[in-house]
């Protein structure tokens, strides 16, 4: 099993202690710290002393999560690998249905679990309809899964320039060598949302620069950026024509917050749909948060453009030669 960290001594004893209590229990655990300057390295070797689970650190300086998840896979011992990050909280069974999984498919050399956010606010539900999803649907997370460990080779593993995006190039690039990928139906692991405003906002420019640096600009900036046109095209029309147009806008911007209700509850009864649409605060915070991330994007892609673009936008995974060091901090 690997974790990839960096800076997360809030989170990392609780996620060690879950994954102590699962029904299987790994055979290791592999933990690649990015260069934490908190406590995270020391709360680590301090649960590996009284683990029966065999624990190996593995720290390098700088290490982005694509360099950190290549470096743990380059340590694990195991054939099959499953990997999970901080801030995700594993139900006792999730290693054992990740395991049943590939025993139930046995031509699949990738498993995908499910995934699920932590609603504890009125925020967090509307940050969950409006970016996660339902837990229902098949969905692909590096941060629940279980892969055969000669696939990261073979693919080439996660690129490591990268400090956001490097999961959905590894997506891609499974899909390229046509590895064979299957699904379990698990409890889903639960997945804890930026708390704010303030916080999403800083965590999607994040990942909208380095999409742009992934050259995903097609898969997420490309369709966002033509509905801005066509609002802002709609908003001119009504200054300059009749305010039909403004309508035509607030329109464009509700119907998106509905169709997120739509597919949060598309197994719910049309009942069920139809009054959770008819919340207006609900609308309301979708519609915000929506508004937020869409901001966040734009700052992302006008940080790639003025940080970036001029510069080397790939490498590939073995670009990087940087010195680490690995110890075995429990037998």
């Amino acid at each position: 099993m690997i974790v990839p960290v960096k800076n997360e001594s809030k989170g990392i004893m609780s996620l060690l202690n879950e994954l102590s209590t699962q029904t299987r229990q790994p055979d290791e655990i592999v933990i690649a710290d990015g260069g934490s300057t908190d406590d995270t390295e020391n709360l680590i070797r301090e649960w590996s002393e009284t683990s029966s689970i065999p624990v190996t650190l593995v720290v390098e300086a700088g290490a982005l999560p694509g360099r950190n998840r290549n470096l743990a896979v380059q340590a694990a011992r195991s054939e099959w690998i499953a990997a999970i990050d901080a801030g995700i909280h594993p139900p006792e069974e999730w290693l054992e249905s990740l395991v049943q999984a590939a025993e139930a498919h046995p031509n699949a050399r990738v498993v995908f679990g499910r995934y699920a956010p932590v609603i504890e606010s009125r925020f967090s539900e509307y940050a969950a309809m409006t970016y996660v999803g339902p837990s229902d649907v098949d969905r692909r997370s590096i941060a629940t899964c279980l892969i055969e460990k000669g696939v990261w080779g073979e693919v080439g593993g996660c690129p490591e320039h990268l400090r956001a995006s490097e999961d959905l190039l590894f997506f891609k690039r499974l899909d390229r060598h046509q590895i064979p990928i299957a699904y379990s139906l698990g409890t889903p692991v639960r997945w804890e949302l930026q708390p704010s405003f303030l916080k999403t906002f800083c965590r999607f420019a994040v990942y909208s620069r380095h999409g742009m640096r992934a050259g995903l600009f097609h898969d997420w900036q490309y369709r966002v950026t033509l509905q801005y046109v066509l609002l802002l095209g709609f908003i001119m029309a009504g200054f300059l024509w009749t305010g039909w147009f403004w309508g035509i806008a607030a329109v464009m911007v509700v119907a998106r917050s509905l169709r997120r209700i739509a597919v949060w509850h598309h197994s719910s009864s049309r009942f069920q749909q139809v009054r959770a649409m008819l919340n207006p605060f609900r609308v309301c915070g979708i519609a915000a948060i929506n508004i937020v991330i869409d901001l966040a994007m734009f700052v992302g892609m006008g940080q790639w453009l003025v940080r970036d673009a001029g510069s080397e936008s790939r490498k590939t995974p073995s670009a990087s030669l940087k010195s680490s060091r690995s110890c075995r901090v429990s037998d």
